[in-house]
């Protein structure tokens, strides 16, 4: 369904505002719900836009998928991140991000979400990009989500690693676990910036050349998440042990000696197998390894002939 912004003033306004903050040199538009006006309306703008400056990134707010259902069974607008794509760079994580939640919190399984962000793949441009994080304005923060600090680190770890832009909510780099007020002031505590290290670290393994350039695949949902980065830019191996699992797990790795990127600490694998992380490890490794997304009932699943 093609629909208008329902006041074309309003919609004139809007624009030559947006233009007026290009001008003055914004980089980027954060867009709040995006999903609740036209795709017409975002184009036409991004078009005007980049009159005036191209080059601007456009991010989209996007809903819950559970929302936009609602919303169109009220007959009710409702744009799915699907549409936005078709004038914004990135969105949100939103579609998915209830079954994100539920992993963490282990009331859904690992295996699960991975396949979502296996699905995200399958239904979205090919260039897509979604904005992963762990928390945001809007959402409970990770220290008071997650079951442990070690299940925390790790989830923060893996979503740093995971395909997509990565967002660091003001107040991580304390381990805050108290979520601001949004209309009132409520300051952030900072404490000691004990995550700050490990948060700047993420950041700098984001600008890898295998993230910037690679291949990524998610090769393991249990006992702990597996994914790889392959490509020209080099080739990185990461294991995020998110259900604080403990003993040796099997790793397709050469067998050596690795020093992991997060910590500096040196990680041993023996017949494929190594210790399983506190929280998580990013290994480089220099031959590109032939790899296996893990098995997704949803995308793998073939009767046979």
């Amino acid at each position: 369904m093609t629909w208008k912004h329902p006041n074309e003033e309003l919609a004139l306004y809007l624009i030559t505002t947006l233009q007026m903050w290009a001008e003055f040199g914004v980089d980027g538009f954060r867009c709040d719900v995006a999903s609740l006006l036209p795709v017409d309306f975002w184009r036409r703008a991004r078009a005007a836009v980049a009159q005036v400056k191209p080059g601007v990134i456009w991010l989209a707010e996007s809903v819950h998928a559970a929302w936009v259902a609602h919303r169109r069974s009220v007959n009710l607008s409702g744009l799915s991140d699907g549409e936005l794509y078709q004038a914004f760079d990135l969105t949100y994580n939103y579609d998915i991000w209830p079954v994100w939640q539920a992993a963490v919190l282990g009331q859904a399984s690992v295996a699960c979400y991975l396949e979502m962000l296996r699905f995200q793949d399958a239904i979205y441009p090919d260039n897509f990009i979604k904005l992963r994080c762990v928390e945001n304005h809007d959402q409970m923060r990770i220290m008071r989500l997650a079951p442990s600090l070690d299940q925390a680190l790790a989830w923060t770890a893996f979503e740093a690693f995971n395909r997509g832009a990565f967002l660091i909510y003001a107040g991580q780099e304390a381990g805050a676990t108290h979520t601001p007020s949004l209309f009132d002031v409520d300051k952030v505590v900072w404490g000691d910036y004990a995550w700050q290290p490990f948060l700047t670290t993420l950041a700098r393994l984001k600008k890898h050349p295998a993230l910037t350039t690679g291949q990524f695949v998610l090769t393991a949902a249990e006992p702990l998440i597996q994914a790889a980065w392959q490509g020209e830019g080099g080739n990185l191996y990461g294991l995020f042990n998110v259900g604080a699992e403990a003993g040796l797990v099997q790793a397709p790795l050469p067998a050596g000696d690795y020093v992991d990127l997060l910590s500096g600490a040196t990680v041993s694998v023996r017949d494929g197998q190594m210790d399983m992380p506190a929280s998580a490890v990013v290994l480089a490794y220099a031959e590109v390894l032939s790899l296996q997304p893990f098995h997704s009932p949803l995308l793998d699943f073939h009767l046979p002939a």
